[in-house]
């Protein structure tokens, strides 16, 4: 016997993952450029700033940059990720960034959100975007936690947000895909 599931009324939590859980999971870990015709040059100031000063911001720019243009070949992004590492004032995600463009392990499984985790998860992201304005991933973390909690302009504001900035990201573009999908967007 089999059973009808009615879908016309169903709500269900979006699919799209943040990226703490698609790190952990591993889905992000085999980006690797085939040709140097596929690479994006990194931003040659963001590797002057670095070099001129070495901190945790200049890092955080100069790694995050590099994962976007797929450059796991940059020396520079390289010193700068074992910086992140090697910093006690490294933030969580910050760590998680720099693990990520190593390629090491992450080995923290993602935990259930419930309605507070998400509110939480949502206030942290949001002083994390007051100092980095800039970063596609905060943003698609964002929407996906508005989405969840059935904020749906807000969700689609912040992936929108995602997208101009990091419009050759693979992970965004499949986050945003799934997000605009989940609310009935497809197009």
């Amino acid at each position: 016997m089999s059973i009808v599931i009615n879908d016309v009324d169903r709500q269900i939590v979006p699919r799209f993952l943040d990226y703490f859980s698609a790190s952990t999971l591993g889905l992000l870990r085999t980006i690797h450029v085939e040709s140097e015709t596929e690479k994006f040059l990194i931003a040659e100031n963001v590797k002057s700033e670095w070099k001129l000063e070495p901190n945790i911001y200049n890092a955080v720019d100069l790694v995050g940059e590099a994962i976007l243009t797929k450059d796991f070949s940059s020396q520079d992004a390289l010193n700068a990720a074992q910086y992140l590492l090697n910093n006690s004032k490294t933030s969580k995600f910050m760590l998680m960034l720099a693990k990520h463009y190593l390629q090491e392990e992450i080995n923290i499984s993602p935990n259930l959100k419930t309605t507070e985790t998400y509110q939480e998860k949502i206030s942290k992201i949001k002083k994390f975007l007051d100092i980095y304005p800039r970063n596609p991933i905060a943003w698609s973390d964002l929407s996906l936690c508005y989405a969840a909690l059935g904020s749906k302009e807000k969700s689609l504001r912040a992936i929108e947000v995602a997208l101009n900035l990091g419009k050759n990201n693979r992970f965004i573009l499949r986050s945003a895909a799934r997000c605009f999908v989940f609310h009935d967007e497809p197009d």
